[in-house]
């Protein structure tokens, strides 16, 4: 079984390594908590960077 953190990577690689974390959390079909907990590991671990647009967070590899 893959984990979540790992979905997260893979989702963003397919999807051109950037994604609004809205549009991850309707890809996944995950509570928009699980989804921001998992980004927040990620982000601390640097795999990820989140950028702020507008009200929105960009998701992009680091």
């Amino acid at each position: 079984m893959v984990n979540l953190e790992e979905r997260l990577v893979q989702l963003l690689h397919t999807h051109g390594g950037e994604l609004f974390q809205s549009e991850i959390v309707k890809n996944l079909g995950l509570p928009k908590s699980t989804v921001s907990s998992a980004l927040n590991k990620l982000h601390r671990r640097g795999v990820i960077q989140k950028v702020k647009k507008g009200r929105e967070n960009l998701i992009r590899l680091s």
